[in-house]
This record gives C-alpha cells, sequence and structure tokens, in this order.
C-alpha cells in the first residue's frame, strides 16, 4: 500500500511540471496585505510567479540534498569496512550501506532523466532575475510588456512639491507601471514574466549626463540575434523605444558615459594580435576624445576597409584593442542598415575588451563568399595558385562610450 501511494504521489508532481497545468496560472494571494495610505506601491491582487517555478527549485533542492547524504553514507561506509577487518558481520553491513548509497543515487539520476525529458528547463540551475518591486520612479532600464506611463511618472516625481491630484496621478501611474514593467537590475535572462513578451524599453536618466541603453537577445544567454537601444542627447527626460521585431529574452543594460578619458581608444586591426605592436598595421583608432562630443561612432566597414588598404576585397577586421580598462562597448553587426537595423534585432557580436584573434569568435562564422584575401602559393612546377583564406566578416561596427552592469 505504501509503494502504491508513494508511485501516486510521484506521479502526480510529474504531471504537475507541465506549464501548461492549470497551477501555471496567477493564484489569488492568501495574505491580504494592507494599502498603506500615501504609498505609491500598488499591493499586487495575484501571485504571478508559476508553479513549475517552485517546483524547479525543489526538485534542484532535492537533488543536491540527496548528493551530499549519498556521499556522507559512502564515506562512513567506505571507512567502516576498512576498519572492521575479521568481523563478517561489520563488513557485510558496511558493503550493504555502499550497496544502498549507490542505488539511491541510481534512483535520483534516474528521477532527474525523467524530470530533464518532461521539461529541461526544470533542471536549469541558473536562474532569471527576481523583479523588484516598484515603489516609485528610479534611474535605469525598464522593459514593459505593453506602453507604460513612465514619463508621465518621472515627470512627476521630478516636481520639488507635489500637490495632492499630482499624488494620486502618479498613484494611478504607479499601478499602471507595477502590472506592466520591470526595472532591469543587471546582465542576465528576463525574468518569466518578460521573458517572449517584452514590447517597449524605457531609458530613465539619472541626470542629464547620467543616461542608460540596452542590449536585449532572443536568446536566454546573451545569445542569438539582438537589438540596441541607446540615449545619446543630454536631456533629463525619459526615452521610450518599440521593440518589434525581436522575442527578447535576456539582456544587457548600460551606462552611457559622457566624459571618456580623452587618451583611451578603441584600435581595430586588419590582422591578429600581433600588429598591436605594429604602429604600420593597417588598423582605425577611435579615442575618447572622438567619442566626447558624441558617445559613439559606427562605421560601414566596406568603406572601412578601403581607409585600412585598397586591396581588401571586402571589410576585414582580425582583432581588437581597448586601451586604459574598461569604458567602451564595440559592437560588429552581421548585416547592413545603420541605426534602424540595430534597433530591428540583428546578428551581433559584442565586446568590452580586447580580442587577441577574431577568427574563433561568433563573428568568425559569420563568413561569405566574398570574405577571404588571397594568398599566393607555388605549385611544384614552379607556377603559382592563389588561395582564398576567409576571415571574420561584419558589415558594420559601433563604437559605445558605456559599461556593461
Amino acid at each position: 500500500m505504501k509503494k502504491i501511494i508513494a508511485i501516486f504521489f510521484l506521479s502526480a508532481l510529474l504531471f504537475s511540471l507541465n506549464s501548461n497545468f492549470v497551477f501555471a496560472s496567477p493564484q489569488p494571494l492568501e495574505a491580504q496585505y494592507p494599502q498603506i495610505k500615501g504609498d505609491v506601491f500598488q499591493v499586487p491582487k495575484t501571485s504571478a510567479t508559476p508553479f513549475p517555478v517552485y517546483a524547479r527549485y525543489v526538485i534542484l533542492f532535492l537533488v543536491a540534498v540527496s548528493g551530499f547524504v549519498a556521499l556522507y553514507v559512502l564515506v562512513t561506509a567506505g571507512i567502516q569496512f576498512i576498519i572492521s577487518t575479521g568481523n563478517a558481520s561489520q563488513i557485510s553491513e558496511a558493503r550493504d550501506r555502499i550497496k544502498a548509497a549507490l542505488l539511491g543515487l541510481l534512483v535520483v539520476l534516474s528521477y532527474f532523466l525523467i524530470v530533464y525529458t518532461i521539461n529541461p528547463k526544470l533542471t536549469e540551475f541558473d536562474s532569471p532575475f527576481l523583479a523588484p518591486a516598484l515603489s516609485k520612479m528610479s534611474s535605469g532600464v525598464y522593459v514593459c510588456t505593453g506602453p507604460a506611463p513612465i514619463p508621465a511618472a518621472f515627470d512627476i516625481q521630478l516636481k520639488s512639491t507635489l500637490t495632492q491630484s499630482d499624488k494620486t496621478q502618479n498613484d494611478t501611474y504607479m499601478e499602471e507601471i507595477s502590472s506592466k514593467c520591470e526595472l532591469v537590475p543587471g546582465s542576465g535572462k528576463l525574468s518569466v514574466k518578460m521573458n517572449g513578451n517584452v514590447k517597449y524599453v524605457f531609458l530613465a536618466p539619472a541626470s542629464p549626463i547620467q543616461q542608460y541603453g540596452a542590449i536585449i537577445y532572443d536568446g536566454e544567454q546573451m545569445t542569438g540575434n539582438a537589438a540596441i537601444f541607446f540615449e545619446t542627447e543630454k536631456e533629463l527626460k525619459v526615452t521610450a523605444w518599440h521593440v518589434n521585431y525581436i522575442k527578447a529574452s535576456s539582456i544587457r543594460p548600460f551606462t552611457i558615459n559622457f566624459q571618456p578619458i580623452r587618451d583611451s581608444y578603441v584600435e581595430l586591426f586588419q590582422n591578429v594580435r600581433e600588429n598591436y605592436s605594429d604602429k604600420n598595421a593597417p588598423s582605425i583608432k577611435i579615442t575618447g576624445a572622438d567619442l566626447q562630443q558624441n558617445v559613439s561612432q559606427s562605421f560601414n566597414l566596406g568603406r572601412l576597409a578601403q581607409t585600412l588598404t585598397k586591396t581588401l576585397p571586402a571589410p576585414m577586421v582580425s582583432s581588437l584593442n581597448i586601451e586604459q580598462g574598461k569604458g567602451f562597448i564595440v559592437v560588429f553587426f552581421r548585416d547592413q542598415g545603420g541605426v534602424g537595423k540595430w534597433r530591428e534585432g540583428t546578428a551581433i557580436d559584442v565586446y568590452t575588451d580586447s580580442k587577441n584573434d577574431l577568427n574563433g569568435s561568433k563573428m568568425g562564422n559569420w563568413r561569405t563568399d566574398l570574405c577571404y584575401t588571397v594568398d599566393v602559393k607555388n605549385n611544384p612546377d614552379g607556377s603559382t595558385y592563389n588561395q582564398q583564406i576567409p576571415y571574420p566578416c561584419a558589415a558594420e561596427v559601433v563604437v559605445i562610450s558605456a559599461s556593461i552592469y
């Protein structure tokens, strides 16, 4: 009877892990929280965390505990086996404990495989950020599932004195913002609520010279196609961007630096690392001084190739050097299209540090029939032939004076 009950319980648990199960929908809160008078944060009416999210943490916790228990039993039973020489009963008991520990590990691993077969995401050990509650407008990057009155709320809260009408309107705005938006705390996966549902990105500055930007990806590990949004004007106002062409799953927010170190620079090289020390190697340099007037510079790599050398058949950047520590973001784009394409979503490769050789990078896989150099080789009979050597192929690059957080 006990085995039947255990099997029934396990089956019910496994069935409930399906993301479409009824418990995945928001449930009414069991605790009734009081509304504090004058508090701009509105108490939620439901819990938006689906049941499978809780189940995932329980599963990982149980697997970890089971592993530690099995390891403890194996160690103690092994010691018992070693020190029980000549005592048949103790040796037999130690052997039985070792068998039981190994069997337990096998059961845990089998259960883990079953759960993985049902839903692989339940076995992932990384988790998205927990979104902070929005009690008032803060500077930073906001992601929203629809249009939200973030600019209006931001303007109200900039006032030195709020009238009763302002407070009432602010409460209304914050209730809508809390239901649709989240303030991004840093780079990583988006929350369960936002994953795949972001329609707007809002950038709220801390001051006219403290602006924000964001790179959003359709892959959960900052992979896949991406779109870039950032503000270059020194104005104390919220900017809004409509996310049309990308299904956002992860994000890398960044802060704009309007006062980069003048002597710091990014240098793009035609060849790999050994050219860093070659002052005559084909390259192009963007300095902090260049970015003090405009925090970003973009280049069509076709034109850049002509700047480097007129013999290149196509754009060619094989390494880059970022001096004076972090403070630049270098983004390569596979496709042409300018600013409009950046915000629609395209294949990109992002760097914040020097890279010796881009051939092994993500950009290194963007090879086409046009992305090659010609090397003259000798045949055994003394004649020569041209060998095509492929290299990293990007259409555009943008250098931004900024830091990812």
